[in-house]
């Protein structure tokens, strides 16, 4: 008997930590694309190394998408070449973007996620170079909700990773851009061409003379 309440007590426990984490008070808020006009849509043409879907975000061994580089010191990274279209879908802009999975997670503040550095490049004009620490708890949350079987909770495919308390800027520029500054926003979308992989829409917030 007392080992039944025991064991009650535990799956109690359990299901009370998985509610608060799923529906955390303690998270940090999503920084809205609203509002901002330098908006474009990307969408990886190439893409290489581990795909951080929500299993291999939580270090679970269920990812059944891409092909992790081999090498230990790049085991937990992807590179990518980027499209960015424009508000029209007329291509704008080429990016390459290096992303690994951040090592700083706290799943108390439902904080899981990776850092990017992506340089974007208006050919014949100048680029960009951008660095952020992104959180994509809310990728493992819409997967968990799913596998719960909540009724009432209704899956979105689009993702709002920029929290204001990281770091998310954009850290300097050349030619059109040289001695620009700002910040940005990022959303990632599912991509229903490829499973498992994400597209995304960035909103650039610029200004001249650094950040």
């Amino acid at each position: 008997m007392r080992l039944l309440a025991s064991l009650t007590g535990l799956l109690v426990g359990v299901a009370a930590a998985l509610v608060f984490l799923l529906n955390n008070p303690l998270q940090s808020p999503r920084v809205s694309l609203a509002g901002v006009e330098n908006v474009f849509d990307w969408r990886a043409l190439e893409f290489h190394g581990a795909v951080f879907d929500p299993a291999r975000l939580m270090n679970v061994p269920l990812n059944k998408h891409g092909e992790p580089f081999v090498a230990d010191g790049i085991a937990d990274s992807n590179v990518s070449l980027m499209l960015l279209g424009d508000k029209n879908g007329r291509p704008a802009a080429l990016a390459t973007r290096i992303t690994y999975q951040n090592d700083k997670a706290d799943v108390l503040y439902s904080d899981v996620g990776v850092s990017t550095y992506t340089n974007i490049i208006w050919p014949n004009y100048g680029s960009l170079f951008l660095h952020s620490d992104e959180n994509r708890w809310d990728l493992i949350r819409n997967d968990a909700m799913q596998a719960l079987g909540e009724s009432n909770y209704q899956p979105v495919n689009s993702f709002l990773v920029s929290t204001p308390a990281r770091d998310r800027a954009v850290a300097g520029g050349s030619g059109g851009f040289a001695g620009v500054g700002g910040r940005y926003a990022e959303e990632l979308i599912a991509d229903p061409a490829i499973p498992g992989r994400y597209a995304g829409r960035i909103a650039l917030e610029l200004q001249a003379g650094g950040n």
